[in-house]
């Protein structure tokens, strides 16, 4: 099944390509598309096991037992299924993000940067944060153990390290031009990412603002830090992760650029081009391209890290697709019209708290998000695209903080060796309150001014 997997990746980055730049016949791509994903599907099912195993099986039985009750027909299923045919695309190209990372001996630096910062602990958290959210943007949730590995030498307390990644991926969640769930969000909302990249940055400066406060104001776990940080010393060697950070911001840039040069059809194909460019570049830069020979030898493996989180989203995505054709949108328009006489800043917590006590229950964000997404129209509500945007992602990452039964949760905990519940109710309880009443604030104001 792992060839059936490889080609079918493959296959797809290629059908679409060849569609963007040649045009071919939709009846035939529709096609070979629809062809593809279900090898895709079938191949990466069979490797996976587990939760995500279970919630990609059931949301496709359930968009199917849907798509036969209401008669929906094979246009209807072919258009829920490619919903989220990026994803693929993108993921064929994500590793490639890694090489200059891992051959440009970046990762050297961490215990001299962070003991050049140590007379500042809130400054350094922040400091830290966005490091951990410079390396998310091209490694995905892979950088939590990588992060873990540049600081386990340093030995910060557990709750520290929980706040750490909550804060740094929590702000991914929001704003990374390079994930397949904002993409996928910003494609339902119909924005391209330059609309929606203040409104991200303002959230990122809340995530990690509130996640300093709460460790400021912990006088034990200050405590704590201090005397861990006092241990080490600097060597003065940290510019390396300043050329990390410089390089991540480049691509960023890039990705609100290639909007505006590179005229195809979806954002994410826009930035899978722009990963496949700039890593050359930054592996020339680096002198590594010799090594990047081997790394494409070996470069199918890195693939299979993939193999549970592409058919989940596939799935998912197509079930809340398919809801949108039942009477189903018409019971929550129902509920929204009994809700708009709330105040707006009532609503959007509904929504938030709607997905944490979903999650709560096992109902996995992408569930409860795709489906709020494609059942609801902003302006029905009073909510502009990038707002609604924004209160989408939120609702995300909120809930995928409290949630014991979500990857992000279990590598955490698994990172950290501590238990899932103590991450969720222990160490991140507080942050989820808080945010649950601060966030609207900020959506609110993005969706006024």
């Amino acid at each position: 099944m792992k060839k059936i997997y490889f080609f079918s990746m493959y296959f797809i980055f290629v059908l679409v390509y060849l569609n963007e730049f040649f045009n071919l016949n939709q009846n035939n791509f529709a096609i070979l598309v629809s062809v593809g994903i279900c090898f895709l599907l079938v191949s990466s099912l069979t490797m996976t096991r587990g939760f995500q195993l279970y919630v990609s099986i059931i949301s496709l039985t359930l968009g199917h037992i849907i798509l036969f009750k209401y008669n929906l027909g094979f246009n209807v299923w072919y258009s829920s299924l490619i919903k989220s045919i990026g994803i693929p695309v993108l993921f064929v190209v994500i590793p490639m993000i890694s090489f200059p990372i891992k051959h440009g001996q970046y990762l050297k630096s961490v215990e001299d940067y962070v003991a050049s910062k140590s007379e500042k602990p809130i400054f350094l958290f922040a400091l830290l944060a966005i490091t951990h959210l410079s390396l998310t943007i091209p490694l995905n949730i892979g950088s939590i153990p990588t992060m873990q590995k540049l600081l386990e030498k340093i030995k910060f307390p557990k709750e520290y390290l929980a706040h750490l990644y909550t804060a740094g991926y929590s702000s991914y969640m929001v704003f990374s031009p390079y994930d397949g769930v904002v993409n996928m969000v910003l494609l339902f909302t119909s924005l391209t990412y330059s609309e929606y990249f203040l409104s991200g940055l303002s959230m990122v400066i809340l995530i990690i603002m509130v996640s300093a406060f709460f460790l400021k104001i912990d006088n034990k776990l200050l405590q704590q830090l201090n005397n861990t940080l006092s241990s080490i010393r600097s060597s003065g060697n940290d510019k390396k992760m300043y050329e990390l950070l410089f390089h991540i911001f480049v691509l960023i840039f890039l990705a609100f650029l290639g909007e505006s040069f590179i005229p195809f059809s979806n954002q994410l194909y826009i930035i899978a081009v722009i990963i496949i460019i700039y890593s050359t570049f930054w592996g020339f830069f680096l002198n590594a391209l010799d090594k990047y020979r081997d790394e494409l030898k070996k470069y199918c493996k890195n693939l299979l890290d993939f193999k549970s989180f592409i058919p989940f989203l596939i799935s998912t995505g197509f079930l809340g697709s398919m809801i949108s054709f039942t009477p189903l949108k018409d019971n929550i328009g129902s509920i929204l019209l009994s809700l708009n006489s709330l105040p707006l800043y009532f609503i959007i917590q509904f929504f938030i708290l709607l997905t944490i006590v979903l999650s709560l229950c096992g109902v996995h964000m992408m569930i409860t998000v795709t489906t709020l997404a494609l059942t609801i129209t902003p302006e029905f509500i009073g909510l502009s695209n990038v707002a609604f945007a924004l209160t989408l992602l939120t609702c995300w990452y909120i809930a995928m903080s409290i949630s014991p039964f979500v990857p992000f949760t279990i590598i955490v905990a698994d990172t950290i060796k501590e238990k899932p519940l103590n991450v969720t109710f222990k160490y991140n309880l507080k942050f989820s309150f808080i945010m649950l009443f601060i966030a609207p604030i900020i959506i609110l104001l993005i969706n006024y001014f």
